[in-house]
């Protein structure tokens, strides 16, 4: 797992209520973003489509399932954007379990337990890319507030072009330090290069309406515990509550 930029944002989840009103609704454990400066992409009301061009797309274009993925020091990976929109959610990082092992988890939002103990999220950005290497799409994601040298300063500005999706972009790591670098633009027209550069695939994400991928789908990549299982993963966590928060019933959260 690469070291990751800590930006640290505390979300506080206390809810309360009074007798005879409802609670608020909860809040929703990613948001859609847009990239910087753009109108969402105009898309027709209806296209015209060929019966043997799809039954050829139903023969060749396989299934592609979301992955995290994260770029390791000295890493170098061709990328194609998939869409200009980014998801938006907080992450836990490094907390030792009971085995020692360490988690990356999706932090709970409302009544989370870690953020109660005062474990602080990272505000992330979560980003879909095709691979160009292997082929496959993934999910990146990375700190939303970044200095010169993040991705957030880099990949940002590019994913707010109009003709994002039609970029290949080369993506690389040393130390602590990234960098995102224009490499060319696809011809649309050229059908056999956009086959090459993942075509395919966004076609058919399109196809199933899938085409700006919902933000719980780009942060389902990272696991998420209901608060009583990281209580018990992490003692640690419950005795700092006992201590922090005495109020609080923690069988309830």
């Amino acid at each position: 797992m690469n070291n990751q930029e800590n930006t640290a944002q505390s979300e506080d989840s206390n809810t309360v209520t009074t007798g005879g009103t409802n609670p608020p609704p909860p809040k929703p454990r990613a948001t859609v973003v847009s990239a910087p400066e753009l109108a969402p992409k105009q898309r027709p009301t209806a296209t015209l489509v060929d019966a043997a061009d799809l039954a050829k797309q139903a023969d060749t274009v396989r299934p592609y399932a979301l992955r995290r993925r994260w770029l390791n020091d000295n890493d170098s990976v061709l990328v194609r954007p998939v869409s200009r929109q980014l998801a938006r959610a907080g992450l836990h990082f490094g907390i030792a379990d009971v085995t020692g092992s360490k988690h990356v988890l999706l932090c709970n939002v409302e009544q989370c337990v870690l953020c109660l103990a005062q474990y602080k999220a990272s505000p992330q950005l979560f980003t879909a890319l095709y691979f160009l290497d292997d082929q496959n799409l993934g999910v990146l994601d990375f700190p939303e507030h970044g200095g010169p040298g993040s991705l957030a300063t880099q990949l940002i500005p590019l994913l707010a072009r109009p003709d994002a999706t039609d970029l290949v972009v080369e993506l690389s790591r040393s130390g602590r330090l990234f960098t995102v670098k224009y490499v060319s633009k696809l011809d649309p027209n050229d059908v056999d290069a956009d086959a090459d550069f993942g075509g395919d695939v966004l076609r058919d994400r399109v196809a199933r309406g899938e085409g700006d991928l919902q933000p719980e789908t780009l942060v389902s990549t990272v696991p998420q515990w209901d608060n009583q299982t990281i209580l018990a993963r992490y003692p640690s966590v419950a005795r700092k509550l006992r201590v922090l928060r005495s109020d609080l019933d923690l069988a309830k959260l």
